[in-house]
Parts: structure tokens; sequence; C-alpha cells
């Protein structure tokens, strides 16, 4: 008996042994797991800056954050943070007023479209090769209006063939460069294609008779089959005949690589375009995190999965589903330009990688210098393209059929569909599968009307700011700030901006609405950092839809009429009439008398009535008015504009 009752002691102090041996290990690990996310993983040498350094202790409360954000319940999981899920969390928090946790493994959101500004050349690069956005679609032009300014672009391509940069897609002037012809217009066109193609008894059933039978051997061998064996490691005849079905070939001069009617480029960036589709504030977005490492701490009312389909089923044992990758190397060149045109196609054999991008082509980038990207393709690394071979295809089918019988996971995105996508068509995508899984059917949801509230600050204390958000679902926050005081943030869309303590807040209010790097909300809210008007009156004001511009200083619009409003200030009043006849519409023939006064100088002012605003009175004119408040500590203008803002945004 008592050797028993010692055998079990020993056995207890093994385990405790071991046990307390194991969550060493598992501290370790953690600890070590939250210093390597604190410090931030360094960026490729094309990205590189400054190394961020954070001591343990900040480590320690980042692994904590994330732990709340992980364990907290959520309406809505999305993983991944690039298009189709960044528009799937946009959707359910904006419109649905939904709780989404946005799940991102690599260290930044914007997936394959991310950007930013080269170090070294100053010049903004895409991270993983160019993306051009085009769209043929009016709903998803619509909708991206929302979340960046768009500069209209068509791209061209060329392809360097036997020395000899020829267009791409095919045209009259590529067929002409190559083989030294003559050819006038797309009847002559149509006429030496017909004689060049391949006439096949059947549909093509791959990619090397999609070739032959609209361009003929001659271009397919100098073009497109060199070119697929380099990006796809397989000849056109092992791909399914919708590679080549997607590259058009054209009998006019028409160099343009797309014919979408909406052709253009976001003026600030992708990154910044992503940055507001992500900035609702009940979005929280988590980078750095691999789903599959923390899923089983999620608490998720639904989950969109925007991976590789058989990442997420990886468990079952399956083939994985082929992808080709790109690598880049990246070269500096001390030149205006390195190439005639943004992207190079290079089809030869001879040369290991499939193209050239120069990003300074983009947008008219100015630098003395030029940085370019040499693409390489290649099997393994980051999965970019699925190919569709049968094979392939016959696989993906067990895949799709498991993934369908997940009802509470939906499969979004090229990676989860096993499809190449162009970016409209991921946005397309995940629009209408938002329709189908909140009931919204086939047609367009109507959006909820946006809001976004712009302070002017001193010193006031804004502790009042959530509250605000809350209640108006606020898409972001502008606070302007002029006294040196520290403005905490509190929510991701709060945007603050410090100025020069100059002007009263009409000075801040112009800089706003000069700014060239956002895009306004349907109502934009401008009130003093301690606002007169109350948050209920703000609410049951912008509640009544249809209004250009909203005078929160009045219950009715007849309260503040002339001469009452300018008693406290009787100096400014011949600037206030100077001022009324300069900025009343031309059409306008009501008195002086008879217009209303802004005296607080808070208001809301619709997107319609911002953009008529620019137009009748110009960005020059409006730079000189706002120069004109910042001379001096309190002008005369600046209370002229407090009373006359309702002017300025009168109809045209």
């Amino acid at each position: 008996m008592a050797r028993l009752q010692h055998a079990r002691v020993a056995m207890l102090v093994k385990k405790m042994f071991y046990g307390a041996l194991l969550a060493a290990v598992l501290y370790g690990v953690i600890l070590f797991a939250a210093m390597r996310d604190a410090a931030g993983r360094e960026p490729p040498a094309a990205a590189r800056g400054r190394a961020r350094v954070s001591a343990i202790p900040q480590a320690s409360a980042r692994g904590r954050a994330r732990a709340a954000s992980i364990s907290t319940a959520y309406d809505v999981c999305v993983v991944g943070a690039g298009l189709s899920g960044a528009v799937i969390a946009q959707q359910y928090a904006s419109t649905l007023n939904k709780t989404v946790l946005v799940v991102e493994k690599r260290d930044h959101i914007g997936g394959n479209c991310y950007d930013y500004t080269d170090e070294e050349t100053g010049i903004r690069v895409n991270r993983y090769g160019a993306h051009l956005f085009h769209t043929k679609h009016a709903r998803v032009w619509r909708y991206v209006q929302a979340f960046a300014t768009w500069v209209p672009y068509e791209h061209e391509v060329q392809a360097l063939v036997d020395g000899k940069y020829v267009p791409v897609p095919v045209n009259i002037d590529s067929v002409n460069i190559l083989f030294g012809l003559n050819i006038s217009g797309p009847a002559q066109m149509r006429a030496w294609l017909h004689a060049e193609q391949r006439h096949l008894p059947a549909p093509p059933r791959n990619s090397e008779e999609v070739s032959l039978s609209r361009v003929g051997p001659r271009l397919y061998e100098k073009l497109f089959k060199p070119y697929t064996i380099k990006q796809w490691a397989k000849t056109p005849a092992q791909l399914g005949p919708e590679v080549m079905a997607r590259i058009p070939v054209r009998t006019s001069h028409d160099a343009r690589y797309f014919s979408d009617r909406w052709q253009a480029l976001p003026a600030h960036g992708y990154t910044a375009f992503f940055e507001n589709l992500l900035g609702d504030p009940r979005i929280t977005v988590e980078t750095g995190t691999d789903f599959f490492a923390v899923r089983g701490a999620l608490r998720c009312g639904r989950t969109y999965f925007t991976g590789p389909v058989d990442a997420y089923f990886a468990h079952l044992g399956w083939p994985r589903l082929e992808y080709r990758s790109l690598t880049f190397a990246r070269e500096v060149h001390a030149v205006p330009l390195y190439q005639p045109i943004s992207v190079v196609n290079h089809p030869s054999p001879a040369v290991p990688y499939t193209r050239v991008v120069e990003y300074k082509h983009f947008l008219g980038q100015r630098s003395n210098k030029t940085v370019i990207f040499k693409e390489f393709s290649q099997d393994g690394g980051e999965p970019y393209y699925p190919v569709p071979s049968p094979a392939n295809q016959a696989l993906f089918a067990k895949y799709k059929a498991m993934a369908d019988s997940h009802t509470n996971v939906s499969f979004v995105g090229r990676l989860a569909n096993y499809k190449y996508f162009n970016m409209d068509e991921s946005i397309l995508n995940a629009l209408e599968l938002f329709d189908r899984d909140t009931g919204a059917g086939a047609g367009e949801r109507a959006p909820r009307t946006s809001s976004d509230l712009v302070i002017a600050h001193c010193t006031e204390d804004l502790s009042w700011i959530p509250a605000w958000i809350a209640a108006l679902h606020l898409s972001r926050v502008y606070v302007y700030t002029k006294c040196g005081a520290q403005v905490p943030r509190g929510s991701a869309v709060v945007r603050v901006t410090p100025l020069a303590n100059k002007g009263r807040e009409g000075q801040s209010w112009l800089h706003h609405l000069l700014r060239t790097d956002i895009v306004f909300a349907d109502q934009s809210v401008f009130v003093q950092g301690s606002p007169e008007v109350t948050l209920a009156a703000v609410r049951r004001r912008l509640g009544s839809r249809g209004h250009r511009f909203i005078d929160f200083g009045t219950q009715s619009p007849s309260t503040y009429a002339f001469p009452g409003c300018v008693t406290s200030h009787s100096a400014i009043e011949g600037e206030l009439r100077a001022r009324y006849q300069e900025w009343k519409p031309p059409a306008s023939n009501a008195s002086f008398e008879s217009i209303h006064c802004t005296l607080r100088g808070e208001f809301s002012v619709s997107r319609a009535a911002i953009q008529g605003f620019l137009r009748r009175h110009t960005r020059p004119r409006l730079e000189r008015l706002k120069q004109e408040t910042e001379a001096g500590n309190a002008p005369a203008i600046t209370y002229v504009l407090e009373r006359l803002w309702g002017v300025l945004f009168s109809s045209e």
C-alpha cells in the first residue's frame, strides 16, 4: 500500500514538472511572438525605411490588445484585407451597422493592391505589381467614388520583340512594325488577320487553339507562345482557352490595353483607398495575424474567407491547387525615364523576366531618378494566379463542393473561387455576394447616407466625439487643431491636422473644403471644438433629407436676418455688403437685407453643395480668400465668413 502511495506521489510530481515545463515553453513562444509583432516585419529592400524598434512593455501591450480584439465577439469576421474582404467589411459595417473583424496575415492592408512611396526616389509604387483600375460596371464605378479621388488614366502596354517596341494588344501598328507592312485601316487589318488565322473545325479546346484561330502562327510564335511559357511554365496547349480569350485583338490603331468605359487611378494611391474602405469605427483590423493560428479563439456570427480555398481545407489531405507566383527585382536608374511606357512585356525566352514596370509613368510622377521592377514568374511563393488547367479545374470542383456545404462560411475572391478576377470584378463579386447573403437580392442596395464631422479645435475637451461617432454613424472625423494641444484620436476614423493659429474657424473650414486628398461624405457637419449646437439637434436636422445647407445656429431660416446679425460687429457691415455682392449667385435678385446669417459658423453641407461651391467660386479664388483669413490675428473677413457661409453655398 505504501509503495502504491509512493508511486502515485511520484507520478503527480512528474505531471506537475512537465506541466510547468510546458507552461514555460508556451510563455516563451507567446512572448517571442509579441516581441516580433511589436518590432514589426522589416519591409523588402524596395520599401525599407527607418527601422522600427519597440520596447518589451510596448510589445506586451500590443499582444494584449490583439488578444482582446481576437477574443471579442463580432457579427462578421473577414479573413483577408484585400479588395474582396475590404468591400465585404465596409458593406456590413456601413449599411447594416454590424461589427466586423478583419484578420490579415500580411503586415498591411490592401492585398496585392498595396502601394507605398519608394524612399530613394519618392515615386509611389506597388509592392506586388502594377494595378490598373478599369470597369464597365456602373455600380462598381459609383461605389469606388466614395473612397478615393480618381484620376482618368488609360493604360497602354508594349512588348519588346526583335528589338522593336510594339503595342499590346495586337493592333494595326503592331502588325506594321513587326512585319514591315503598311496596313492603313480596319478593312485591311481584317483581311490580313483572315489570311493568317487557322480556321478550326470546332471551338478552341485550349489557349494555343484560341491564339492560332485569332492571330495565326506568326504572331503566336513571336508574342503569345513564348510569353505564356514564361508566365505559366506551361505551353498554351496545356492551358484552358480562357487564358488567351481574355486578350483582345484589334483591327484599329487603338493602343489602349483596356476598352472599358471607366479607367482611372486613385489620386493618392491604393493604400489610402483601402484606409477609407476600412475606416468605419465598427471595423477592427488585425494585420500580421494568421487566421489559422487564431481561428479557435474567434467568436464570429459569420465568416468570409478570401484566401486559397485549398488552404482552408488543408486538413482533408487533398492535393493542393496550382498557383503561379511572382518575384520582383528593383532597380534605380539615374535617368529621367528607363523605357517609353509604364509596362513593357518581354516575350523572348532569352530574357528571364516577363515584364518591366516603371511607375514614374503613372500620373506623371516627378523625380530626378526612376525606379523599375522586373517581374519573374515562378511556382513557389505567394499565390497570385490560379492555373486554369483541366486537372486543376477538376480538383477545384471537389473543393467547391466542400465549400458550398459550409453554411456559415462564405468563400469570396479570386483565391477562394480559384478564378482570376480583375479589380472591378472582385468588387462586384463581393457586392453581389453581400446582396445574396443579406437578402438584398440581385439589385443594388440603397446605401446609408454617409456623414463626416469637421471640428475647429484650440484647447477644448473633445471627449464628446465618441458619442457623436456612434449617434451619427460618422464615416470620418477631421480635427483641425490650432493651439498646440494634444488631441487623443481614440478611434480609427479620427484624423487630426495641426494648423497655424490664424483665421478663426473660417480658415479651418476653407482648409478642409480645399483639400484634394479626401472624398467628401454625403453630408459634412462643421462645428467648433466645444459645439454650441447639441447632438440631438444635429440628429434631428440631418434626419430631414434633401438639404444642401443646414444652419445649426437657428431653428428657423428667418431668425438671423440683416441687419440684426451685425449688431455686435457693426464695423464689418460694409465688408459684409461688398462680399455679399461678390459671393451671391449671379442670377440671385435677393437684397442684402433679406438674406440670412450663420452667426455660429456651425452648419451641415451636402457633397453636391460643396462641389457647386468649388465650381462657382473656383479654387484659385478660394485659396486667395483663405490667405486673407490668415493675415493678422482676427481680420474682418473671418467675421464675414461666419455670417455668409449660406451665401457661399447657395445654388448656382
